[in-house]
């Protein structure tokens, strides 16, 4: 018999309100505030409504707008930390100033860009809402990882991850429409297409379409920026002057600094709305019954465990390929289910 299983919150997960609100202003963290354009997006993310049943089997209704008010909290007490971390005691490109980190509106401005994708992939997973689960992780290690090199003056390092983190948001996307070839993907037969250029991803995007011309461009515009990087230019490097007697290894400026802002903020505004038409697009497409794995694609490979919960039925779903498991009510009682997704590191024995 086949089980089925309802989102726990249906509509958009990246409502057009938040999209009409990018991109973030430049404004420094001191100027921030609980009307600002970061929380109304978080807010707009979130406000959705549920049900939560308690030990007694008792129902009330809730809105889980409440969460952005954590994240918000949560995203100004991580870039505090990001701001001790900055070695930011190294003085400026002229010598004769310290750099505040706290004042810096293109900082602010990152910060604002990074704390939005944290909580948009929240949603997007706890909804279970990804086509690819690989790809949206890397896509969140890749910014971490930016800003890891970043807060040590790694400055070419951390762009040319940016790049990295455009190619894993906008394949996805690809891949949405193209399964067959996302299938020879995961098992190691597959040439992604250039990004740019005939032939490439935008290219392809575009035709199908799945981006807008506006999107399409400045997408391209930001590659092509990073590509320099890629590719060794001159100035990009951070030995760049050396044989002139400048700019010795991995150094604090603040030319450097800030256009690595200008460039992460630029990459996560492009990633929020191609993340958006993502979710438009598969929620359009993808199987709407419970044998079909979102986390590995699988067809009908799993094992279901039932339990009481509040006196409720629920069926545990595991998928036998992934490990991936999702929680749902049982037929009979469809009102509202809910995913889970466990991911561990392997091991050697795997």
């Amino acid at each position: 018999m086949k089980r089925f299983y309802l989102s726990k919150t249906p509509g958009l997960i990246i409502p057009h309100e938040c999209i009409a609100l990018l991109p973030f202003p430049k404004l420094r963290m001191s100027d921030w505030d609980s009307t600002g354009t970061l929380r109304t997006y978080l807010v707009s993310l979130f406000d959705r409504d549920g049900v939560v049943v308690d030990e007694s089997g008792s129902e009330r209704a809730v809105n889980y707008a409440f969460y952005a008010d954590y994240v918000y909290r949560w995203g100004l007490e991580r870039a505090e930390t990001y701001i001790e971390k900055f070695n930011t005691s190294i003085e400026s490109a002229d010598g004769s100033e310290r750099y505040d980190l706290a004042e810096s509106c293109p900082f602010g401005q990152m910060m604002q860009s990074e704390i939005s994708w944290s909580g948009t992939v929240n949603a997007v997973l706890s909804e279970g809402a990804f086509f690819s689960l690989a790809h949206i992780l890397e896509a969140e290690a890749d910014l971490h990882c930016s800003l890891d090199l970043a807060q040590n003056s790694f400055f070419r390092q951390a762009l040319l991850v940016l790049r990295c983190f455009l190619e894993d948001v906008f394949i996805q996307l690809f891949f949405c429409n193209k399964q067959e070839d996302f299938g020879k993907w995961k098992a190691d037969d597959y040439r992604i297409p250039r990004f740019r250029g005939r032939k490439g991803l935008l290219e392809a995007l575009l035709a199908d379409g799945l981006l807008t011309e506006d999107l399409a461009a400045a997408a391209g515009t930001v590659y092509g920026e990073l590509n320099a990087v890629i590719h060794g230019a001159q100035r990009e490097l951070l030995y760049e002057g050396i044989s002139e007697g400048r700019q010795l290894g991995p150094t604090f400026t603040v030319k450097r600094f800030e256009r690595w802002c200008s460039l992460f903020s630029e990459c996560v505004d492009i990633g929020l709305r191609a993340l958006h038409e993502h979710l438009l697009f598969w929620e359009s497409r993808k199987p709407s019954d419970s044998d079909f794995c979102s986390t590995c694609q699988r067809r009908e490979s799993f094992k279901y465990e039932e339990r009481r919960i509040a006196g409720r039925l629920l069926v545990q779903r595991t998928c036998t390929q992934c490990g991936a498991k999702l929680d749902f009510l049982d037929e009979a009682d469809r009102e509202q289910g809910f995913y889970e997704v466990r991911i561990r590191h392997r091991n050697d024995d795997d």
